[in-house]
């Protein structure tokens, strides 16, 4: 290798393993100003500063949530003042670009119960954002009890709850002040916007959180106490200490952290004495935990290979029958893919040496420049694998190898990450990533090409490829509007799908005038479809729109499609007057029994079953698909009106054979009475 390619191997190494040293070179200081100045960029922050500060309480970011703007804002500041090559799209102080998916909103009122379960109310209806099926918003009390929420400091700002008793880490203790830090009785330091819970009372102690954030590095903290937390005790939960220390490696991992070197050795004891066994023999609470969570070493990861490194032993000095991903995987929890195992033992494309320094020209190795090979993409089936390979901040690919001696991972051509040269969509998912490969990048080493189809190529290191930044900009409300409600979206499915909530969340800011404008826009774009919009009521943002479904409706030739592409989506619970309407029309009740009543968010409905039974023409549909339901089990006289008709005996037949029926023998006395279903 030459002197330049010297260098860069050299930096590569450096770059690539986990160093331990403090490298603060934005200062703590400037960080927590930066905190400050923007959090009125976020604007559900901005509207929960006034809103506090209305109801004349203290108001905080805390956790998970304080700690992932707290890095966004660092990586920020890296981007702007130390010219790291990030994606500048992503700075737009949205809240999906700065938390994962799956993260809850954690917010702190130093204030009455009342109060506290108030700004719950408020954020709930202002901003309507769901985690799969609860809301996303979690408003916690400082110091008053409110019902189940426990406060994370006593009464009087003193450190004696459960919560400060368990082992945790210095991001989990992080709070930050949204409303503005005063002198007021709030009994810690007045002039501070970032906290940390174990320090509320001692300001001039060091603040461990503030200072992680600024050296790039978590701490792991182990509390002498933890075994005495109620949690810990409780027989139907637990909190063992393995829990602790996953959670500390999805934060290190998600917010791509070093671990300093004296938790490293403390957590390579810990991961060493972890017993498996102790989670088999555990409660179902546990083994559900550790199946849900265990996974986001992997997920959540900004960086899969380093994910892989820490799972397997060698970082610990453990062999890899004593690693994380080993005893992991011996839970037996679940065999699935997507499951735990499945997520552990997964292989990253691995970034071996810098791009296009090994093989080459003497060796006779062609160029991908020589091929013509440059554009290339990767497609995927879910969004929560486009997702992840776009984690990064820079212009790295999160990307996961095909090996051909793995179920379930097809390597037809040898192991490697497969992209394709063209434009099809092998999947028919829409989830195309586009990447670029490296013009250096040598034929043989760092990658290779199908020998019967030069359209796909096997990348082997993930040095030699990156992101496309332009694709990942993103586009204007009225264009996703007319994207999604035309299926307008081709190959960028992934692309457009990844802005659902920044959608949403940008409709929230428009004023009543610019919204009322949007929603007659869209209207009047419904007659020039050429097909039913199916795509665009999947979308939360569509229920703001109710305008196009009362013009579908009002059309009249929609029904079937209303009732199985509208009505059973959970967000257009608030119009039951249209299931009603369509019950009264009467043209589409086996859609409506099939769609609307078989979803659990329309439970508290049994007079349209009834209704339904009462005019006989979905009575098939009802047992088939209505009644096997669990959110109908409290509604046994359903059952009895059809067994009494006598129209759908052998389907009922089914029905009854449900343990939750078990105390109705009655039931099968009749069925055989009817003779219709021996």
């Amino acid at each position: 290798m030459n002197i330049k390619n010297n260098l860069f191997f050299l930096l590569f190494i450096i770059t690539t393993f986990e160093t331990n040293v403090s490298h603060a070179l934005i200062s703590a200081n400037v960080i927590e100003q930066a905190i400050g100045e923007r959090i009125s960029r976020v604007h559900e922050f901005n509207d929960i500063r006034n809103k506090c500060i209305e109801m004349q309480v203290h108001c905080y970011l805390f956790g998970g949530t304080a700690a992932a703007y707290a890095h966004y804002v660092h990586r920020d500041l890296e981007h702007k003042l130390e010219n790291k090559e990030y994606n500048p799209h992503r700075f737009d102080y949205d809240l999906t670009s700065m938390f994962n998916s799956s993260q809850d909103y954690d917010i702190v009122m130093d204030g009455t119960p009342e109060q506290t379960n108030a700004l719950q109310a408020y954020l709930e209806k202002k901003f309507p954002y769901m985690q799969d099926q609860h809301t996303a918003w979690e408003v916690r009390p400082l110091r008053m009890q409110n019902g189940t929420k426990e406060a994370i400091l006593g009464p009087n700002y003193e450190l004696n709850t459960d919560f400060l008793k368990q082992h945790t880490d210095s991001n989990s203790q992080g709070i930050i002040e949204i409303t503005d830090p005063s002198n007021d009785s709030n009994g810690s330091n007045g002039s501070a916007r970032v906290h940390d819970l174990k320090t509320w009372n001692q300001p001039s102690k060091e603040r461990m959180f503030l200072n992680d954030i600024a050296n790039n590095q978590i701490h792991y903290l182990e509390n002498p106490e933890h075994t005495k937390t109620a949690r810990y005790q409780d027989p139907s939960t637990g909190n063992p200490q393995l829990f602790s220390v996953i959670r500390y490696l999805i934060k290190v991992l998600q917010y791509g952290v070093t671990i300093p070197e004296e938790d490293r050795l403390r957590l390579s004891k810990i991961i060493a004495d972890f017993d498996p066994k102790s989670i088999k023999e555990a409660n179902q609470y546990q083994k559900n935990w550790i199946e849900f969570n265990g996974k986001k070493l992997m997920v959540n990861s900004l960086d899969v290979e380093r994910s892989a490194d820490l799972l397997g032993g060698k970082f610990w000095g453990l062999s890899e029958d004593n690693s994380l991903r080993n005893k992991l995987s011996s839970l037996g929890l679940s065999e699935a893919a997507d499951g735990l195992k499945w997520w552990v033992n997964k292989a990253p494309l691995r970034s071996t040496h810098p791009c296009g320094s090994e093989g080459g020209d003497k060796a006779g190795g062609k160029r991908a420049k020589d091929l013509g090979i440059s554009k290339i993409n990767h497609v995927v089936k879910e969004m929560s694998a486009f997702e992840n390979i776009l984690r990064p901040y820079d212009k790295a690919v999160n990307a996961l190898i095909s090996r051909s001696n793995v179920s379930n991972e097809a390597a037809s051509y040898g192991d490697g990450f497969y992209v394709s040269t063209g434009n099809k969509d092998f999947y028919q998912s829409g989830m195309m990533i586009a990447l670029e490969l490296d013009a250096n990048a040598v034929q043989g080493v760092d990658f290779e090409v199908a020998h019967d189809n030069p359209s796909i190529v096997i990348i082997k290191n993930k040095d030699c490829i990156h992101r496309d930044f332009e694709k990942e900009k993103g586009i204007s409300l009225q264009d996703y509007v007319m994207k999604v409600l035309y299926d307008n979206l081709g190959d960028g499915k992934g692309y457009i799908s990844r802005i659902d909530r920044k959608m949403e969340s940008t409709y929230l800011t428009l004023s009543p005038q610019e919204r009322i404008r949007l929603q007659d826009y869209a209207a009047q774009k419904i007659p020039a479809t050429s097909r039913f919009p199916h795509l665009w009521f999947t979308k939360k943002l569509s229920s703001y729109f109710p305008q196009i479904v009362e013009a579908l409706l009002e059309k009249g030739t929609e029904d079937v499609y209303i009732a199985s592409w509208v009505l059973n989506q959970k967000h257009w619970t608030d119009h039951p007057e249209w299931v009603e309407a369509l019950i009264k029309k009467g043209t589409v009740d086996k859609s409506i029994a099939t769609s609307i009543l078989s979803q659990a968010h329309w439970k508290d409905h049994p007079e349209w079953v009834e209704a339904l039974i009462k005019k006989g023409k979905a009575d098939s549909e009802i047992a088939n698909y209505v009644l096997p339901q669990k959110h109908w089990k409290d509604h046994p006289e359903l059952v009895e009106a059809l067994i009494k008709k006598g129209t759908v005996d052998r389907e009922m037949a089914l029905v009854i054979s449900r343990k939750r029926w078990k105390d109705h023998p009655e039931w099968v006395k009749a069925l055989i009475e009817n003779g219709k279903a021996d």
